[in-house]
């Protein structure tokens, strides 16, 4: 987690003084980054063949847990790899940046799981993520009925491009901001 902080302090724009070698601070944080990816997906193929080698194939794949592990890295290796082969300029794209952003809450959420295990931790951690996991249904019905509004708004042709509607909806709606200009 905190080498992917790293990369997105280093890729800002307005941050001027990660400038003194070119990209010098993001080729060595991403071959760190590449490093910790390896030894990540060698550790969950190893657990694969752990589990296989056990006959607990079936338990392996049914389990939502492995299969956010396995989407974890591999969505790690493919940002790495993206910011390998992206110019500093383009560590902007609208896509990458998404993803990075989607990859770093899913590894915080990783490292909130994992520091379930300790006793003393965990105890304070365990209500609010159980918390979080109930409040899921409640956040799938928000979102149909924000889609809903904003589908809705956009529909009345008002001169706004569905991006610009989904923002102001969103402004509207979660953030309680009325103003519509």
């Amino acid at each position: 987690v905190a080498n992917f902080m790293a990369i997105i302090f280093i890729t800002d724009e307005n941050a001027e003084f990660w400038q003194f070698g070119e990209s010098l601070p993001l080729l060595l944080a991403n071959i760190i980054s590449l490093s910790v990816w390896l030894v990540a997906m060698f550790l969950e193929v190893t657990q694969i063949v752990g589990y296989v080698s056990v006959g607990l194939a079936r338990r392996y794949m049914t389990g939502p847990r492995h299969w956010f592990d396995v989407v974890v890295v591999l969505l790690t290796g493919a940002v790495s790899i993206a910011l390998l082969r992206l110019s500093q300029d383009s560590t902007q794209d609208l896509v990458f940046c998404t993803a990075l952003g989607v990859l770093i809450i899913c590894k915080w959420g990783r490292f909130l799981v994992y520091l379930r295990q300790l006793k003393s931790i965990g105890i304070q951690i365990l209500p609010i993520t159980h918390a979080m996991y109930d409040i899921a249904p409640f956040l799938i019905v928000l979102s149909i009925y924000l889609l809903a509004t904003i589908n809705m708004f956009f529909a009345l042709r008002t001169g706004y491009s569905f991006s610009d509607c989904f923002m102001l909806i969103y402004r509207l709606v979660v953030l309680g901001d009325g103003s519509v200009k």
